[in-house]
C-alpha cells in the first residue's frame, strides 16, 4: 500500500505533486511502483513537466485502463506487446501525459534499455511523495552527473540500432535542453544512422517538427547533418550540396536550404509568440 502525505517539504512542483497524489492510491495493488525518467530529469533540472513515468511489475494494461476511468482520462496503448500505456489526462488548459509501464526484467535490466543516461534514472514512487527521492535515487549510469555536465550519452553502444527513432530525439534533447552530445555518442550515431530508415515516417516526422520547434532550430540542422542524418532523412537536399548559385548569393544550394531555417525563425521572432515546443 502506498502511502499518501498530505503535508511535506517537496522540490517538485505542486502541481505535479498534486497529480502523483491522485495517482498513487490507484496503484496501490502493483508492486513497487518507481517513477522514472523525464520527471527526475526534468525535477534536477528545475524544469517544468507535463510527461510522468511509472514502470511496476505487474501488466501495465489493465491497470492504465483502471487510472484512466478512474481520473477521467484518455486511455493509449503504445505499445501492447512490451505492455505500455499512456493516459492522458487535460487539466485546464494543460494536458498530462501519464505513461504507465510493465518492467523489463528487474529494474536495473529495465533502465539499462532506456536511451540516454540523463533518463535512466529511477525513484520509488512513496519516497518521491515523501521528499526524501533524492537520498534513494537509482543511477547506474550517472545520468545525474550527465545533468551537471550537460551532456547527452547512450546508455549503451545498441540503442540507436534498437530504435532508429532515438538517433533524432538526441539531436532533440540537446536542442530542448541545450546539452552537448558526448563524443561517444555522435560517432554512435554516425555508425547507424542507417537505422533510420527503419523508422515509420509519422515517428519521423513528429521527431523532426519537435526540433524545428525549438529555438535556434537551424543550428539542429546543421548538426544531423554532421551526423549523417539530415540527407538520410531527407534525401532531396544531397542534390543541392556544391551546386553554385548567382553570385548574388552566399551559400550553394545545399547551405541556402538549411540557412532558410534561420531566416524563418527570425521572421517568426519578430511577427509571433513563441512556438509551440515537444517537450520531453
Amino acid at each position: 500500500m502506498i502511502a499518501v502525505p498530505t503535508e511535506t517539504a517537496h522540490i517538485l512542483p505542486k502541481d505535479v505533486l498534486s497529480l502523483l497524489q491522485r495517482v498513487a492510491p490507484l496503484l496501490s495493488e502493483v508492486t513497487e511502483p518507481h517513477l522514472v525518467g523525464g520527471l527526475l530529469r526534468d525535477t534536477l533540472l528545475g524544469r517544468a513537466t507535463r510527461d510522468l513515468d511509472i514502470i511496476f511489475q505487474e501488466d501495465a494494461l489493465p491497470v492504465a485502463r483502471r487510472v484512466a476511468d478512474a481520473l477521467g482520462g484518455a486511455l493509449v496503448v503504445l505499445d501492447e506487446s512490451r505492455r505500455i500505456a499512456r493516459v492522458v489526462l487535460e487539466d485546464g488548459d494543460r494536458t498530462w501525459h501519464l505513461d504507465l509501464a510493465s518492467l523489463q526484467g528487474d529494474l536495473h535490466q529495465d533502465l539499462a534499455r532506456r536511451d540516454f543516461t540523463i533518463d535512466a534514472m529511477a525513484v520509488p514512487l512513496p519516497r518521491l511523495l515523501a521528499g526524501d527521492w533524492q537520498d534513494v535515487l537509482l543511477d547506474p549510469f550517472n545520468g545525474r552527473q550527465d545533468l551537471e555536465r550537460h551532456l547527452i550519452r547512450a546508455v549503451s553502444p545498441t540503442i540507436f540500432q534498437e530504435d532508429g527513432a532515438r538517433l533524432l530525439r538526441a539531436v532533440r534533447l540537446a536542442a530542448l535542453l541545450r546539452f552537448a552530445l558526448e563524443e561517444q555518442t555522435r560517432d554512435l550515431i554516425r555508425r547507424d544512422a542507417a537505422a533510420l530508415d527503419t523508422v515509420s515516417a509519422e515517428r519521423t516526422r513528429d521527431e523532426l517538427l519537435g526540433i524545428l520547434a525549438i529555438p535556434n532550430a537551424m543550428e539542429s540542422v546543421y548538426l544531423m547533418d554532421d551526423l549523417g542524418l539530415l540527407c538520410r532523412m531527407l534525401p532531396e537536399l544531397e542534390e543541392g550540396r556544391e551546386v553554385l548559385q548567382p553570385k548574388e548569393h552566399y551559400w550553394d544550394v545545399f547551405r541556402h536550404n538549411i540557412e532558410t531555417v534561420g531566416a524563418m525563425e527570425g521572421l517568426v521572432d519578430r511577427t509571433w509568440d513563441p512556438p509551440w515546443v515537444l517537450d520531453e
